[in-house]
């Protein structure tokens, strides 16, 4: 496949900013500001996101500034709070590679014609402990590859549960698993359309107890369960944006997982990087609060 296939084309990135009611010209604009916006932080680092990434996350918050501001200081802030999720970020780590036993995680190249980007998550029959701390990374990791290339109004996320065990779900009830869900949501608060749940088994029921207590309300209630033997799936989905093995015609899960492996493994030396630019709490004004992850931004 081609390099960087996730990149959008400039008709994909002309029609979800008409979406958005904005422009280059708006954009370019709104970057400036928030770029002059983060020199006026003293705490936070003024070179810790180039322009290209700056426009990515302010089209995730509907290029509205003041969420966009929010969303950046907790992006530079909350690797104080969690290293061991939002540090040492590195695709080669031999534990996030281990993790991909587990767990896949891949988007599908092209953009569906709405502007949305489908993003699968495979479980895979567990064989040994689950590394709960890697996946969680791992995930996080594709998260900041996408916002490196990506140019979509949101994405539309299949879970395949063929292989679901009570050991996933006891692993994804973690902390850790529930610091990521809300670190997602406050820094890369991208929209969810619909979460479709595909091959589920009896154990559904419990795995949706426990997203429930791990997601905003409104997440929930976009979830869609799908019976094994089922193509209900391609009621809402089209084939082609499907992985083979859940008869679609979008590549094999681990063709399309070796690409999103490339993908991250291309951005690994910026992701590296990355942990030299954390916020400086004893530089923060007194007049703003510490970041937590309790100061939520709301879910679209």
């Amino acid at each position: 496949m081609e390099a960087d296939p996730y990149r959008p084309t400039r008709s994909q990135i002309e029609f979800v900013r008409q979406q958005l009611g904005t422009s280059e010209e708006a954009l370019k604009s709104d970057v400036t500001a928030l770029r002059e916006w983060l020199r006026d932080q003293p705490h936070l680092p003024t070179d810790g996101m180039d322009d290209d990434r700056l426009e990515r996350l302010h089209i995730i918050y509907k290029c509205k500034i003041e969420r966009t501001k929010k969303a950046l200081d907790a992006y530079f802030s909350l690797k104080n709070a969690f290293p061991e999720l939002l540090l040492n970020r590195d695709p080669h780590d031999s534990n996030i590679r281990q993790s991909t036993e587990t767990v896949m995680f891949y988007g599908i190249p092209q953009l569906t014609p709405d502007g949305f980007r489908v993003t699968t998550i495979v479980f895979m029959p567990p064989t040994k402990e689950i590394d709960v701390a890697a996946i969680c990374k791992h995930v996080i990791i594709a998260t900041e590859t996408m916002l490196a290339l990506d140019y979509a109004l949101g994405n539309i996320l299949i879970v395949d549960l063929k292989h679901l065990a009570m050991s996933h779900i006891l692993a994804f009830g973690s902390s850790l698993a529930r610091k990521t869900v809300s670190i997602y949501t406050t820094i890369y608060n991208r929209s969810v359309k619909r979460i479709h749940l595909v091959n589920a088994p009896a154990l559904v029921d419990k795995l949706v107890a426990v997203v429930k207590v791990l997601m905003p309300a409104k997440l929930v209630k976009r979830i869609l369960i799908h019976r094994a033997g089922k193509d209900t799936l391609f009621d809402h989905v089209p084939r082609e944006f499907v992985p083979n093995e859940l008869g679609g015609t979008a590549g094999t899960s681990e063709e399309l997982f070796e690409l999103s492996l490339a993908t991250m493994a291309g951005i690994r030396e910026w992701l590296v990087r990355q942990d030299e630019m954390v916020s400086d709490e004893s530089r923060r004004p007194r007049r703003q609060p510490g970041f937590s992850l309790l100061r939520k931004l709301d879910v679209d």
